[in-house]
């Protein structure tokens, strides 16, 4: 895992975050990922971002998955479950990752066992999923179909 270790520096009046060593932080939001460009996406942040040093990318789950997984969990909706889902592997076949789809079908399997239990932190775990799959995807994308070498981080809050 890697991890960036911060401080705060008082400036004056003012406060003032310093790194240890550059790293840029980019955000990319769920109404960029849609089926198709993922990869044109990704590729020009990337582009863009990376400077020789650390790139950390935040990423959203993609376009309306997020909306898709609340309805699957509070109507009990296996559809919206499978369209969530479906996204994914869609946008993976797309890209020439067939294991990773196959690999997509096992999890929206598992996914489907959830929708019907009525807890909270059971809502979280499904809805989650979307950012999960987004690192999932995005991973496999940058590391097979762009020879960059990065590793997934997730993180509980």
């Amino acid at each position: 895992m890697c991890y960036v270790r911060a401080y705060i520096e008082v400036v004056g009046w003012k406060w003032k975050p310093v790194l240890e060593r550059e790293v840029r932080i980019s955000k990319v939001g769920g109404s960029l990922l849609t089926g198709g460009n993922v990869l044109n996406v990704i590729g020009r942040v990337v582009g863009r971002d990376y400077l020789g040093n650390k790139l950390v990318l935040v990423v959203s789950a993609m376009k309306g998955v997020t909306d898709l997984l609340i309805r699957a969990f509070d109507n009990h909706d296996k559809e919206a479950l499978n369209d969530a889902v479906s996204i994914y592997i869609d946008e993976a076949l797309n890209l020439g990752l067939n294991d990773l789809a196959s690999f997509l079908e096992l999890i929206r399997e598992e996914l489907s066992r959830f929708i019907n239990l009525n807890e909270p932190w059971i809502k979280d775990h499904v809805i989650i999923h979307g950012e999960l799959l987004s690192v999932l995807l995005i991973e496999r994308a940058l590391n097979d179909l762009l020879g960059l070498r990065l590793r997934p981080f997730m993180s509980q809050a």
